[in-house]
């Protein structure tokens, strides 16, 4: 796959994460979907990182294209740590 097609797909990926995360609340495979979103973002940001041999500018376009879709995992993961650490409420 050429770069820059690989490039398109992984912001591609990045957008409709969000748009699911945003709409698709409602559906019982909510869950099911983000992941899947979510490993294919993973898997083609790695695949990214190795074409272009981990240079500061891939680096940094997979870093933001990564928190910008996996932005309910972020929140996700960031409950777990204030909900493990407890007692924030008298």
């Amino acid at each position: 796959m050429p770069r820059h097609i690989a490039w398109c797909v992984f912001f591609l990926l990045a957008i409709l994460t969000s748009v699911a995360a945003a709409r698709l609340w409602m559906l019982p495979s909510y869950q099911l979907i983000l992941s899947a979103l979510a490993v294919a973002s993973f898997g083609l940001g790695a695949a990214l990182l190795n074409m272009h041999r981990f240079s500061w500018r891939a680096v940094l376009l997979v870093v933001s294209g990564l928190a910008l879709g996996q932005w309910w995992l972020l929140e996700t993961l960031l409950m777990l740590v204030v909900w493990s650490v407890g007692d924030f409420a008298p």
